[in-house]
């Protein structure tokens, strides 16, 4: 493993720094988003696949430099964002894409960790912005049809309110816990239809008489992800998650 700070005192015209790439077919950068975009910036001409980790931006600056970085990129640029890629949200997704009439989707996410570099709002949010714009995807709707409708942010503390056409609306809770938490609830017309807890793995099915709670997490979603990035091209949609960065670091 290469740190950070040596991957970026590598010169991107360096013997060293090619052979480091010609180790590796996929390359996951895993640290602060400024680093991260020094990294980015060595690796644009290579032929590679690059993860890029969460969150990928902490201000419209740093936002505006990934997305220059990205339209001119000839490597293959993937997200940090294995829940995307799990069983529990593919089996939550059927649900989702099932519901017909007024759906709320109340999402709460967030832990103890502090990190000094950027506050706990924007280390937790990202999972579940990038779950929004699969779900978005799923529900084939356009930009017009997805604005942020409510903002509200404290210390420790963050609330976005997304209303997509005309009977979704999405809640996004997340910051500072002193626990850990990554919990979804799904409602139609008022009535509890599902819960998903991300850190169990468990999907609670309340459409029926009875609830049913299952453990669907049968293998890590990290290697599911990885699967994915190793087999497939990208498929981000990257006007959609700056957008929702956009909306994110506006907030905070």
């Amino acid at each position: 493993m290469i740190s950070a700070r040596s991957f970026n005192s590598l010169e991107s015209n360096s013997s060293e720094f090619t052979e480091l790439c010609r180790k590796f077919d996929i390359l996951w950068i895993t640290t602060t988003p400024g680093n991260q975009i020094q990294a980015l910036q060595k690796l644009k001409n290579t032929q590679k696949k690059v993860i890029l980790e969460k969150p990928i931006a902490t201000n419209v600056g740093e936002i505006a430099f990934v997305e220059e970085l990205i339209l001119n990129a000839q490597c293959k640029i993937y997200l940090s964002q294995p829940w995307t890629y799990s069983n529990l949200w593919h089996e939550a997704k059927k649900i989702l894409l099932s519901l017909i009439g007024e759906v709320l989707i109340q999402t709460e996410r967030g832990g103890s960790l502090v990190r000094r570099e950027f506050p706990p709002v924007i280390d937790w949010t990202p999972h579940d912005l990038y779950l929004l714009a699969d779900y978005v995807a799923g529900i084939e709707k356009n930009y017009g049809d997805f604005n942020l409708v409510f903002k509200e942010k404290t210390t420790n503390h963050l609330l976005m309110t997304y209303k997509i056409g005309q009977d979704r609306t999405f809640e996004i809770s997340a910051g500072f816990a002193n626990e850990k938490k990554a919990q979804w609830r799904i409602y139609l017309e008022g009535r509890l239809m599902a819960e998903i807890n991300f850190y169990t793995g468990e999907l609670t099915d309340r459409r029926g008489l009875n609830a049913i709670t299952n453990e669907v997490e049968s293998k890590s979603p990290i290697i599911s992800m990885l699967n994915f990035v190793s087999e497939n091209e990208s498929t981000v949609d990257w006007k959609l998650i700056f957008k929702l960065y956009r909306d994110l670091v506006r907030t905070v």
